[in-house]
């Protein structure tokens, strides 16, 4: 997988003023390596990386996927793309608060051609520390539980391109660590972009892409 950002920018227009948020960016990305997005809080990771992972759409510029340019006028054929080749963990986690850890990880088999693997959810929320929460209710988790749900769920998907944003801000040292060790494993065979504000990530990333 390659991702070819050519002159992409990003311009929020408030009333009568605009604000731009990205200028100009060029990168080119690619599997088997882990980008970390660094850059002081307002200066555009979030916006990037969602314009990255086709959820919000450039003022300017291209994006290419494998050399072909998406067309982000198309929303249907965005969806089919980030439902075949993405895999996403939010900031705010983006988990249904009134369904159970279960609940939530088997979402990610609907409307898709995968069976249920009752076996890798299961690992994973060992892997995660989560196995005692299997079926308590999202919210009556803490944040670094939550984080650590969202990014099981993230796993489960056979995804080419994994976008983490702040995948590690509201979880401890240990559970850190795991999932430190998870993404080592992950970025040799994919495409795995994360952003930080601090400096954990910059020992285990193959480039930094400042902002």
């Amino acid at each position: 997988m390659i991702i070819q950002a050519l002159d992409l920018g990003k311009v929020y227009q408030k009333g009568k003023n605009s604000i731009e948020v990205i200028k100009e960016f060029n990168h080119v990305f690619e599997s088997g390596k882990m980008y970390l997005l660094k850059g002081a809080s307002g200066k555009g990771k979030t916006t990037l990386l969602s314009i990255l992972g086709l959820l919000d759409k450039p003022t300017s510029g291209k994006l290419l996927l494998n050399g072909k340019e998406i067309d982000f006028t198309k929303p249907g054929v965005l969806c089919d793309i980030r439902k075949a080749e993405y895999s996403f963990v939010f900031q705010d986690y983006a988990l249904f608060e009134n369904l159970s850890v279960y609940e939530n990880l088997r979402l990610v088999y609907e409307d898709t051609d995968e069976k249920l693997d009752e076996k890798r959810i299961d690992d994973l929320l060992q892997k995660m520390n989560l196995s005692h929460r299997k079926y308590h209710r999202t919210a009556e988790l803490s944040g670094g539980e939550k984080q650590r749900v969202a990014f099981a769920r993230a796993l489960l998907k056979d995804a080419e391109v994994f976008i983490f944003d702040e995948p590690i801000s509201n979880v401890d040292e240990g559970n850190a660590q795991i999932i430190f060790d998870i993404m080592k494993v992950l970025k040799t065979t994919r495409m795995v972009m994360v952003t930080c504000h601090t400096s954990v990530f910059d020992n285990i990333c193959d480039e930094i892409v400042c902002l």
